[in-house]
C-alpha cells in the first residue's frame, strides 16, 4: 500500500509498504488502524479507484486533533486538483468515552483480562454457486460472489 507517513512527508517521498509492517514499524499505531486503512483501500478499488492513484497519508503532529492517537487520509491524485482527500480515518482512542463518563459521572470503561490469550473459532459460509445458480437462473446475477 502507498503510505504518505510523517517522516515521508519530511523527505518528499510515498513509500510501499505492508500494513503489517507499518505497524511493526511503529509507522501506523496499531493492528485495528491498519485494518481499518486496509477496509477503505479495499472498498476504494472495488468502486474504481486505480491502487497506483491512491495513497494514505499520515497527519503531521501539528494537524493531528487533540483527541487523536493517529489519523490518516485516504487520497487520491486527479489530474486537476492533484491529491485530494476522500476518506479520513482516526484513531480517537477514549476521548469519547472519558468525555461521557464525566459529564455523565458513569464509568463507561470495560475491561476483561484473560490468564491465557483466547483463541475464537471463526465460521465463514462460502456459497457453492455452482449448486445454486442453477436452482435460480432468473437471479443468477444476484447471486454472483464479487
Amino acid at each position: 500500500m502507498n503510505l504518505y507517513s510523517q517522516n515521508g512527508q519530511v523527505s518528499g517521498e510515498t513509500t510501499k509498504m505492508s500494513l503489517g509492517d507499518a505497524v511493526k514499524n511503529g509507522i501506523i499505531a496499531h493492528e485495528f488502524l491498519a485494518y481499518c486503512l486496509a477496509m477503505t483501500y479495499q472498498f476504494l478499488v472495488r468502486v474504481g479507484v486505480s491502487p497506483e492513484k491512491l495513497r494514505f497519508r499520515q497527519h503531521m503532529k501539528d494537524e493531528m486533533a487533540h483527541y487523536a492517537a493517529d489519523c490518516w487520509d485516504a487520497e487520491i491524485l486527479s489530474d486537476r486538483f492533484g491529491w485530494v482527500e476522500v476518506v479520513g480515518i482516526a484513531d480517537r482512542t477514549d476521548f469519547d468515552l472519558k468525555a461521557h463518563a464525566k459529564q455523565s459521572e458513569k464509568e463507561l470503561s470495560v475491561y476483561v483480562s484473560y490468564d491465557t490469550p483466547r483463541k475464537v473459532q471463526k465460521f465463514v459460509v462460502k456459497p457453492d454457486m455452482g449448486v445454486l445458480g442453477p436452482c435460480s437462473r432468473e437471479k443468477q446475477e444476484r447471486l454472483q460472489m464479487p
